[in-house]
C-alpha cells in the first residue's frame, strides 16, 4: 500500500470510531429525554388528579 492509501485507511478508521461514539452519546441523550418525559407525564398526571380532587 502506498502512503495515501494508508493515510486514508487511518482517517476512515478514525471517522468510524468518532461516528460510533456520537451514536452512543445520541442514544444516551435519547434515553435521558425519554426518562424526563416519563417523569413529567407522571407529575402532570398527579397534578391533574389533585386538581380534580
Amino acid at each position: 500500500m502506498n502512503d495515501s492509501t494508508i493515510r486514508l485507511s487511518a482517517d476512515t478508521s478514525a471517522l468510524t470510531d468518532s461516528l460510533s461514539k456520537i451514536a452512543e452519546e445520541m442514544t444516551a441523550v435519547k434515553d435521558a429525554v425519554s426518562s424526563s418525559a416519563t417523569a413529567m407525564r407522571a407529575n402532570l398526571d398527579a397534578s391533574a388528579k389533585q386538581a380534580e380532587g
